[in-house]
């Protein structure tokens, strides 16, 4: 099998798990389901894993809508081995594994919990543990080299993967 069909089946296959415990968890099958369960946001969302299919990478959202990180877990044993928090405001758009250890993500921004966000134009990259992490391409200028891209006018977004 090769691994363009193994990723989804895993990536299926984690989430039947999870469902499956929440709901033994959850107690009889005839229990109402409390309101607040359709009325909050998700904290975890848009999943992307690994190349290599060892770990997963997902935006992570706190209660008050103003912090946002990513984390990365090791899918053995789905422990935390990185961790990269964005500014206030700032979220993760896209999360894209360009090797089995590098991830590259897009920027965005949201002023609150109910706005929309909106894609800032910065790409930025890390290793799966938070380490060496770059500024990509953006409109703020930073000590060393990124210092030159900060007369770059446009907007930069991750279109894809080379085979």
């Amino acid at each position: 099998m090769n691994c363009c069909r193994l990723r989804p089946l895993l990536l299926g296959a984690s989430l039947l798990l999870g469902a499956h415990s929440a709901l033994a968890q959850s107690g009889p099958a005839d229990a109402p389901v409390p309101l607040k369960d359709f009325t909050q946001h998700a904290h975890i969302h848009d999943p992307a894993l690994s190349p290599d299919g060892k770990y997963l990478a997902v935006s992570m959202d706190d209660a008050d809508g103003k912090h946002h990180a990513i984390v990365i877990f090791r899918i053995s044993d789905m422990q935390t081995v990185g961790l990269l928090k964005m500014p206030v405001y700032e979220m993760p758009s896209d999360i894209t594994w360009v090797s089995p250890t590098r991830i590259v993500v897009e920027k965005a921004r949201a002023m609150g919990s109910l706005d929309i966000p909106t894609t800032t134009g910065e790409i930025i990259s890390a290793d799966f543990d938070g380490k060496n992490q770059r500024y990509i391409y953006g409109y703020q200028g930073q000590a060393g080299r990124a210092a030159t891209r900060a007369r770059d006018e446009g907007s930069g977004a991750i279109a894809g993967v080379p085979p």
